[in-house]
């Protein structure tokens, strides 16, 4: 670290400090003083780990875009300073003002109040977390900044990687709704893995919470993400040309790479959708338009290359191949990929909206809905099982579990996406009998109702509901009643 190099920088930025922390210290205090005095020390710290965290964005952008400029580069670069400290003491100069921010502000809270309501070792904790925290965003979030070659592609770039992991999400839920019978749980989760802010912000909240404990998978990945960022800031400015200073961002992990994940991911999900029979073909052409507009906003440069076209049609083909494969496979397995009672209770729940014998799936068109001929009735049925009597209940396990996967088959039968589906089997698991959560959850929509014989069994363990609309006049009876009226 350079000692004269960080006066200078205090000197320069002073008045700005001071603004910055105005405006942090009034938002706390506002936001402490309006929750009241049980709620106060929660809420002016839930305040101070935003901005905080806000911060580790904006400094990178303002401390460091000066490399961004022709002007200014060669002027900072011929500072009688080695470029290896001037990185060094902007990386400290970073971190001490977000560290400074959120210490003096959360101390003056927890001694004002804080020390009423938070244990002090959960405030150390905290300040330990936070302090941590804030130095691996500052060393990601700088280098993601540096990867561009001018101000706005650098703000681009780093905003395209923080929302990467909302791309996977996306893609995660198009996949499980599109590709596997009653929804992927497999991968619930992962998208948090590849955000370094999420994984640093659930340990926050954790210790916050009181339950400071972390998987280590999440542990060694922030270590390995401030690892990378450190040798990625020693590439990208002790070791940078000044001369990319307002030139084309063409770092591979630039555009390059930004531009391809993010069609690549969201042609994930049109093949997803298009391989499970519903298909937009606007959507495809929305999509190759938006591609090459990126590519303009890259190259600067209005010119649609063969290039463009070419890679476009790559990815389309790739990620349409992997969707095949994946429907193929019935989601990778994904779908007969569960456990039963994996807490303390298993649940089924069946409610379907059936013609009055029962044994199919009422029209739910307005016409059939509304028809003089018809009388649609519609189905409730549900159930705790308890995991301790599992045994119990063991021959309707195995009558739902073989009508589930039935429900499977049919989901990958041809022409499924244009069935009618007015009934749904939801499958998931409770914390306890009786519990309101929800663990596990499976969701089929159905295109043929229980048979008749299954819900019979159903309803000698757990009542079975039939309700209808008569005459503007509601009627809900058991199976049995309800048998006995048509007979």
């Amino acid at each position: 670290m350079s000692k004269e190099y960080l006066n200078y920088l205090l000197r320069q930025r002073k008045i700005v400090l001071i603004f910055f922390f105005a405006c942090y210290i009034g938002i706390v205090m506002i936001a402490a003083t309006t929750a009241g005095v049980k709620e106060a020390m929660k809420s002016g710290t839930t305040a101070a780990v935003i901005m905080s965290f806000a911060l580790t964005y904006a400094l990178p952008v303002i401390q460091l875009s000066y490399v961004h400029r022709r002007r200014s580069v060669d002027q900072y670069f011929a500072l009688p300073v080695s470029r290896k400290k001037q990185i060094i003491t902007e990386i400290l100069f970073m971190a001490a003002v977000c560290i400074g921010y959120y210490l003096v502000t959360s101390l003056g809270l927890y001694v004002t109040v804080g020390h009423i309501t938070m244990r002090s070792l959960t405030f150390f904790r905290l300040t330990g977390v936070m302090v941590v925290s804030m130095i691996i965003m500052i060393l990601v979030n700088s280098y993601l900044f540096l990867l561009g070659n001018n101000i706005f592609d650098g703000v681009v770039i780093l905003m395209a990687y923080t929302c990467m992991p909302l791309l996977i999400v996306i893609v995660q839920e198009s996949f499980g709704s599109s590709m596997v019978a009653g929804g992927a749980r497999s991968f619930d989760g992962i998208a948090g893995y590849f955000s370094p802010l999420y994984l640093c912000a659930e340990h926050v909240v954790r210790v916050m919470n009181g339950t400071a404990e972390t998987g280590i998978p999440a542990f060694v990945l922030v270590i390995v993400y401030a690892a990378a960022a450190g040798y990625g800031l020693y590439r990208a400015y002790v070791q940078r040309k000044t001369e990319r200073a307002e030139q084309l961002s063409d770092n591979p992990l630039a555009y390059p790479a930004v531009i391809n994940i993010y069609a690549a991911g969201i042609l994930f999900g049109l093949g997803f959708s298009t391989v499970s029979g519903e298909v937009e073909y606007i959507l495809y052409m929305v999509l190759a338009v938006i591609y090459i507009i990126a590519q303009f906003v890259y190259r600067r440069k209005l010119e649609v290359r063969r290039s463009y076209i070419i890679t476009f049609a790559a990815l389309l083909l790739i990620t349409h191949a992997v969707a095949y494969a994946g429907w193929v496979t019935k989601g990778f397995g994904a779908a007969y990929r569960y456990d039963l009672c994996e807490s303390g209770a298993l649940h089924y729940d069946y409610n379907a909206y059936v013609d009055k014998d029962l044994s199919s799936l009422a029209d739910d068109s307005e016409e059939g809905y509304y028809s003089k001929y018809d009388r649609a009735v519609n189905i409730r049925w549900s159930i705790d099982i308890p995991t301790a009597q599992k045994e119990k209940y063991q021959d309707l396990i195995t009558r739902m579990e073989e009508y589930r996967k039935e429900c499977i088959r049919e989901f990958y039968a041809p022409g499924y996406a244009k069935k009618n589906r007015c009934g749904s089997l939801d499958v998931f698991a409770r914390s306890n009998p009786g519990a309101n959560d929800v663990l596990h959850p499976f969701y089929y929509s159905l295109v043929k109702p229980i048979p008749m014989e299954l819900l019979k069994k159903m309803n000698t363990y757990s009542p079975v509901t039939i309700s209808y609309d008569d005459a503007d006049r509601w009627v809900e009876l058991n199976l049995e009643e309800y048998l006995m009226q048509e007979e």
